[in-house]
């Protein structure tokens, strides 16, 4: 027990002892800077310019319909600079200015004044309130909202009616009357909400995320959305977009079949790697952050096609770039394994460089990613994966190379998942 107690200890003091390079800053990217990520799972790099049925990067042109991803790395982001409302995979940014016959009124300064339902809002911000306040991953529970505040306890119950000055909730001590000052968000009930995964996703630089679809013009993008109808945005208020083709499937929006996270006191609670939503320069696209002692798997078919597997309909590939997390103090060793067949076995120091990922992967059912503490050791230790995909590089305008149909759990990747308060 003693030794047990002392090995804790000399952790602990490990991680006081052997600071990080403190949280890393990236340089400048130059105007116009951004990476294109492929369906082919590669990420070219360069000037990102937006053409008609085509994105230029570095000079070279790549057809929309071979594009999975497009990230303007030069661009802030500027989540938490206002309020909005999340949707089911979507997050309209602006201010809150009513509700009323359960109807919420938003005036944005990209897509003008709205009125959305209030049964189809999953969480709504009020200005001024730090984004991370209530945490993350919030949760209301059935039946009922929660109601989060700059200081003082959560207030559960019904959101009545908003108005300038004060937000009304029938809580459990009876109708109460908020002033908005001070007011972070408001959590609406749980309750499945499709997301329609095979939309085109587009981020805006107010923090905006739109679904639906995305097509490139000169110099700006147009997007027929199922609400707002069609809109055409310049290519200067562009963060990102990525695609919803059916031949990649983000490993940020699937649920894993299991996962394992230690930290210096044993196994923690989480049950699903922590997702870094895009934001900047050095977040430019969603991610996924694996501390040091985690394993997570993946199905690589969905449960709904029993009997499916890479061999069932071409290769598979997983597409992404891997870098060690911000402020690493040591360096940290990557597996990626398939049917106990290692494809990936490889160590990232901690100021080491991103490293692109193109992996083919041999026939089986299930991914397993591992990270793990390497050498020198040194906290804090992992790695940050970046878009992390699973494609079918043969695959091109709905059928194979060969002229086949898609692998069965591609076919099935553009189906609906339960959403969550952050929308995205």
């Amino acid at each position: 027990m003693m030794a047990r107690t002392r090995a804790v200890l000399l952790l602990i003091a490990a991680a006081l002892i052997l600071p990080g390079q403190g949280d890393a800053v990236a340089s400048p990217a130059p105007a116009g800077a951004g990476v294109v990520q492929t369906i082919d799972g590669r990420f070219l790099e360069g000037s990102v310019v937006l053409a008609d049925g085509r994105v230029d990067v570095g000079g070279r042109a790549v057809l929309w319909a071979d594009v999975a991803c497009v990230v303007r790395e030069s661009v802030t982001i500027g989540l938490g600079a206002a309020g909005g409302v999340h949707l089911a995979g979507e997050v309209w940014r602006g201010q809150v200015t009513g509700l009323s016959n359960k109807r919420v009124s938003l005036r944005s300064a990209f897509l003008g004044v709205q009125e959305v339902d209030l049964g189809d809002v999953t969480e709504i911000e009020f200005e001024g309130g730090p984004p991370d306040v209530a945490g993350p991953g919030i949760r209301a529970a059935a039946g009922a909202g929660v109601l989060y505040r700059e200081k003082g306890e959560p207030v559960p119950g019904t959101l009545m009616w908003i108005d300038q000055m004060q937000v009304a909730i029938d809580s459990p001590l009876g109708a109460l009357r908020l002033p908005r000052q001070g007011l972070v968000r408001y959590v609406c009930p749980v309750r499945e909400r499709a997301v329609r995964a095979d939309r085109d996703q587009l981020g805006l630089t107010d923090g905006t995320v739109m679904r639906g679809t995305v097509k490139p013009e000169a110099d700006s993008v147009r997007v027929e959305h199922a609400v707002l109808g069609t809109r055409t945005f310049p290519a200067s208020v562009v963060q990102y977009i990525r695609r919803g083709d059916p031949r990649a499937r983000l490993l940020c929006d699937a649920a894993p079949t299991s996962f394992e996270e230690f930290g210096l006191f044993g196994k923690t609670s989480a049950t699903a790697p922590a997702v870094l939503a895009a934001g900047g320069a050095r977040q430019p696209m969603a991610a996924l952050r694996l501390m040091a002692k985690t394993s997570v798997t993946y199905s690589i078919q969905p449960p709904a096609m029993p009997g499916a597997s890479t061999a069932a309909g071409g290769k598979v590939r997983l597409a992404g770039r891997a870098r060690p997390v911000d402020g690493a103090g040591g360096a940290a060793r990557l597996r990626v394994m398939v049917g106990g067949q290692a494809v990936l076995d490889k160590e990232l120091g901690a100021n080491g460089p991103t490293m692109p990922l193109a992996l083919d992967l041999p026939e089986g059912d299930s991914l397993v990613i591992e990270v793990d503490y390497g050498s020198p050791l040194g906290f804090p230790c992992g790695v940050i994966l970046e878009a992390p995909m699973l494609v079918s590089p043969g695959a091109t305008g709905g059928l194979s190379a060969s002229g086949g149909a898609l692998p069965h759990w591609l076919q099935a990747a553009s189906g609906t998942r339960r959403s969550c308060p952050d929308g995205v």
